[in-house]
């Protein structure tokens, strides 16, 4: 069994962190698991810094918090030039297969209002 040490370790300091903005950059010191386990703890706008987003993101939209988290993933995609989601997969729940050729939808980088407009609320 995996007692996840680290990760407490790093639940612990993050409270204590002055320099939270370069906090993700301890996700390179943890194993896959481990790094999932701290989002699952701290969420993703704890973990990530917006200057330094390149990584594997695995978001599950019914979460408000990954919702968020992919609201500010197409406003960088959208304001930086070029590509930048690489090998983007979507499916509809976590038991549907993953729908071949999905790309962002425009419609994703609207505003959120009263739950209109922006990332869905499912997938």
């Amino acid at each position: 069994a995996h007692d996840f040490c680290r990760v407490y370790a790093c639940v612990i300091l993050h409270a204590r962190c002055l320099d939270l903005e370069n906090f993700y950059a301890i996700f390179k010191w943890l194993e896959p698991r481990e790094q999932h386990e701290l989002v699952h703890r701290l969420g993703w706008l704890n973990c990530m810094n917006p200057m330094h987003p390149e990584r594997v993101y695995v978001l599950d939209l019914r979460r408000y918090e990954d919702r968020e988290m992919c609201k500010v993933l197409v406003k960088l995609a959208v304001e930086e030039p070029g590509a930048n989601w690489n090998e983007e997969t979507y499916r509809w729940s976590i038991k549907d297969p993953y729908v071949p050729g999905w790309e962002l939808p425009a419609d994703w980088a609207s505003d959120d209002k009263n739950g209109e407009g922006g990332p869905r609320r499912f997938g």
